[in-house]
């Protein structure tokens, strides 16, 4: 079973318990973080590049933020990139923490 921990900002308000990624893009300047276009207004951000991995929704100084460890954040990111390549869009379930994800 995966082990996540998660870091709560501030009351998170996402309405639906599910992040659709329909596109991802990197980072200016970073070359293990990525922008990741979904249902939400705001930012969404996979990085795993920083200290602490995982996911941003909102700004990193104000947002909520989901901590997934190296090996998490990687095969998330590779997760993400195989259903997009196939030209699918990609489910993350988030509720407390990253509970599951896979093409949609």
């Amino acid at each position: 079973m995966r082990t996540l921990f998660i870091v709560l900002l501030l009351s998170f308000p996402l309405m639906a318990d599910v992040l659709t990624v329909s596109a991802m893009k990197g980072e200016p300047g970073f070359s293990q973080s990525f922008v990741l276009k979904t249902q939400l207004k705001d930012k969404v951000l996979l990085d795993c590049q920083s200290f602490m991995n995982g996911i941003y929704v909102g700004p990193r100084d104000g947002g909520h933020f989901f901590m997934l460890d190296a090996e998490e954040c990687q095969n998330l990111y590779n997760n993400i990139r195989g259903s997009l390549l196939k030209f699918k869009k990609h489910c993350i379930e988030i509720e407390d923490a990253v509970n599951h994800d896979e093409a949609c």
